[in-house]
């Protein structure tokens, strides 16, 4: 299916406006399987109309983007009118929108606001709940002129882009006759040009069937783009690394720096960088991906001979003999930083920007880069980078951040079975839960949550698989008939209101399903990837990586598909913050190992304040006793029981 995209407004021929449309309907719509084929910007005027003619007249669908406004260069309707051959007619829902839309401002409609309820005679109106304009969707059969289907959309990104995926979207799905999609991947490599990739690899590729490559080359890095069928891309895959497998640092669209983030986050390595030549933009490239917290401790911007005699330590003797550019520098930065930082790894780079400071023996471009590792040998490379300034920065930070990439510290052991420790912090104290204690906190999502600081939580989280319909289904309309027979209504979508049951009830409820449900989610639905010792130690490393700073850890244990975990919430620390980051990174992790993609985790967590000593002993004791009750021994899961203090 063929597919324009047309652009309207002179603003963005002016450059007073970004048009970042291109690039988000490309993204969009390849993950329907389709493409955009042209895409075309217009300024205002008539030139909307002779760009429209144009586009009907080659294309099965033209998307128009802005000109729906209320002033007089917005004239994309009657443009569209004119081309079509069809009659504007004022839409009687479309006006009664506009008005609700003013009214909730407390805004008078101006007149000019009229127009924008103005539609082609047949065509639907695509609601708009963020903005004035709606949209307007023309099928192929009202097209007088060609049998191409046209959507006239709003110009702004916060009202286009929802309006696109909830109103456009199922219509284009419709359109293209159930296509099939096509799939992208999208092979990172660094540390080689790309003529060498293009030489390398193109002749073999350009044999492989249905398979289309692409190229991409950027500073100090080399995009390989594959798109095709899953057979098509897994061969064009393997020619790939067959050549690059070192080279290539991403195949899920990461940057160097969060694959860097990310590899040190999973073992638990502390990062420091020294840097001179590249002035903190290493440093600056790390923190700016999320959760690099964890990893960088130190950045070091010695610049000055001073700066790595005073802060790193460097020989005042080897500076004068060597240079500030030289081998002996950049391994004592790299060591200084180590030993300052307490880090298990430090990276340093010491080289001439240019234009100036070149010699014969050290001419612009020369950089020299050093990896020092806690308990290991120190490394040193120099490189070579001909750029002006900005490009021999980026060039060289990328070179140290690939180091980093390949470095290899000491790996940190698997452990599995039960552990009986105690947590890094020195052991969980319990404090019971006050429920008219002038700290309680009542939070809402689909249940109320009690919260109260330095209390202990009991808590479960699932893999996305492990409820599967089969089971659900069921169980679901058992419990709302029997939700029913209490007089409680239940709604699609809205969450059950079960405080309205009495205690008896509640406690029947809880008995009846929630403990049922329990037990039938612990018997091992799903893929139960947490099966693999390996995935089964990336989550105890996140439990165990915040571990007497954002909590204190109590018992756990990781079972096939789910876990089970008792917590005590530090002072600051949010319980939902504190499941969104183990979540998130396990899925990540997880994910990357097997090659997939999507929900690993479902959205929610079923959480418990722990309210008695009694309580938190049961909770032990079924934390303790879930791999039996699943039929598992404990050397096939990953637990831990600790001894608690009592307050």
């Amino acid at each position: 299916m063929r597919i324009e995209v047309l652009n309207t407004g002179s603003e963005l021929l002016l450059g007073t406006t970004m048009n970042t449309h291109g690039g988000w309907f490309g993204q969009e719509l390849f993950k329907l399987g389709l493409r955009v084929q042209r895409q075309t910007t217009v300024p205002d005027g008539d030139a909307i109309r002779v760009a429209l003619e144009e586009c009907v007249g080659r294309s099965d669908v033209v998307l128009v983007t802005g000109g729906l406004g209320p002033t007089s260069d917005d004239i994309t309707r009657e443009a569209t009118s004119a081309v079509l051959g069809v009659e504007l007619i004022e839409d009687e829902a479309a006006m009664r929108s506009l008005e609700e839309f003013f009214a909730k401002r407390g805004y008078e409609m101006a007149p000019e606001n009229y127009k924008q309820a103005q539609v082609p005679v047949g065509a639907d109106v695509l609601p708009n709940p963020n903005g004035t304009a709606p949209g307007i969707y023309v099928p192929p059969r009202l097209n007088g002129a060609a049998n191409c289907a046209v959507f006239l959309l709003p110009g702004p990104p916060r009202e286009l882009y929802p309006l696109f995926k909830t109103e456009v979207v199922p219509r284009l799905k419709g359109l293209s006759g159930g296509e099939t999609a096509e799939r992208v991947l999208e092979l990172k490599l660094t540390g080689v040009g790309e003529s060498t990739v293009h030489h390398e690899v193109d002749e073999e590729l350009a044999g492989v069937s249905g398979l289309e490559v692409g190229y991409c080359a950027r500073v100090s890095e080399v995009d390989v783009r594959l798109i095709g069928r899953d057979e098509a891309i897994a061969r064009g895959r393997e020619i790939v690394l067959g050549r690059f497998s070192a080279q290539c640092f991403a195949e899920d669209g990461s940057s160097l720096e969060q694959v860097v983030v990310t590899r040190f986050t999973e073992k638990r390595l502390k990062l420091a960088v020294a840097e001179s030549c590249t002035g903190g933009l290493i440093a600056n490239r790390i923190t700016n991906v999320p959760g690099s917290s964890a990893v960088l401790t130190h950045g070091f911007v010695t610049y000055a001979n001073e700066a790595k005699r005073e802060v790193l330590g460097v020989s005042e003797e080897d500076l004068a003999e060597h240079g500030a550019v030289s081998e002996v520098v950049a391994r004592q930065m790299a060591e200084g930083a180590l030993r300052v930082a307490s880090s298990d790894v430090a990276v340093s780079v010491t080289g001439i920007a240019g234009p100036g400071g070149g010699s014969e023996e050290k001419p612009v471009g020369t950089v020299f880069l050093g990896v020092a590792v806690k308990g290991g040998e120190t490394r040193v490379v120099k490189d070579f980078y001909v750029r002006d300034r900005a490009g021999f920065k980026w060039s060289v930070s990328q070179k140290a951040l690939d180091l980093l990439r390949l470095a290899k510290p000491v790996k940190v052991e698997q452990t599995s079975g039960l552990l009986e420790s105690g947590s890094a912090s020195g052991g969980p104290v319990f404090r019971p839960f006050a429920k008219e204690g002038p700290e309680v906190a009542k939070a809402r999502r689909r249940l109320p949550h009690w919260r109260q600081d330095g209390r202990t939580y009991f808590v479960t989280f699932r893999t996305a698989d492990s409820l599967p319909k089969d089971v659900m289904g069921p169980f679901l309309a058992r419990r709302d008939e029997w939700l029913r027979l209490k007089g409680i209504e239940v709604l699609d979508h809205h969450p059950v209101e079960l405080d309205r049951l009495s205690f008896e009830d509640r406690r029947e409820y809880d008995r009846i399903f929630v403990k049922a449900l329990q037990s039938e989610l612990d018997r091992g639905h799903g893929a139960c990837l947490l099966g693999k010792k390996e995935h089964a130690r990336t989550v105890q490393e996140a439990f165990e990586f915040f571990d007497g700073e954002r909590y204190v850890l109590g018992d756990f244990v990781i079972m096939p598909n789910h876990v089970h975990v008792l917590l005590v919430p530090t002072d600051g620390h949010e319980l939902s913050d504190i499941l969104k980051s183990w979540k998130s990174f396990t899925a990540k992790a997880v994910n990357r190992a097997e090659s997939q993609s999507g929900r690993f985790w479902q959205s929610e967590s079923w959480d418990h304040i722990v309210r008695s000593r009694r309580q938190l002993e049961r909770f032990q004791d079924y934390i303790a006793e879930n791999p039996k009750m699943a039929g598992l021994g404990q050397d096939e899961v990953t637990a831990r029981r600790v001894e608690w203090e009592f307050e």
